[in-house]
């Protein structure tokens, strides 16, 4: 059964053209490092708020009180990631240089931070995640 063309739209704007493989129609491998100013991060530090005007907001935390807010539809998607053959359900988060914010904001109980992450910090991260074996996601 092969993808139809909103999901490989989709896919192409979230990992780029040639920065993914396709295993099945629901699981593919990624390449993390886009360029230097463009990464996917695999991370667990992602939680949804509730604005004022009731809508839901998605922040990525980099420390125990900052956060960075995400475009839910352009930097963010929630998979399911199989290390050692254990289901896990994780998010993938794309990152740009010239919009990662650190902005204060309220701590969150369950997700604690040791320092505080940059850009910098996480593009190794990516770069430590692109160099293990398994790098196989499901997408929702």
């Amino acid at each position: 059964m092969a993808l139809n063309p909103r999901q490989i739209r989709e896919r192409d704007s979230f990992f780029g053209r040639n920065n993914y493989k396709n295993r099945s129609n629901f699981c593919l491998t990624y390449k993390p490092i886009i360029s230097e100013d463009e990464i996917i991060v695999r991370t667990d530090h992602v939680v949804s708020i509730i604005t004022k005007d009731k809508c839901v907001q998605f922040l990525l935390l980099v420390a125990n009180n900052k956060a960075v807010y995400l475009d839910y539809y352009r930097q963010l998607r929630r998979v399911v990631w199989y290390p050692d053959g254990e289901k896990k359900s994780t998010y993938l988060v794309k990152l740009f240089r010239n919009r990662f914010r650190p902005y204060y904001c309220k701590r969150f109980a369950g997700h604690e931070i040791q320092g505080e992450l940059t850009f910098d910090s996480l593009y190794e991260e990516a770069r430590l995640q692109g160099c293990q074996k398994n790098l196989k996601v499901r997408m929702f």
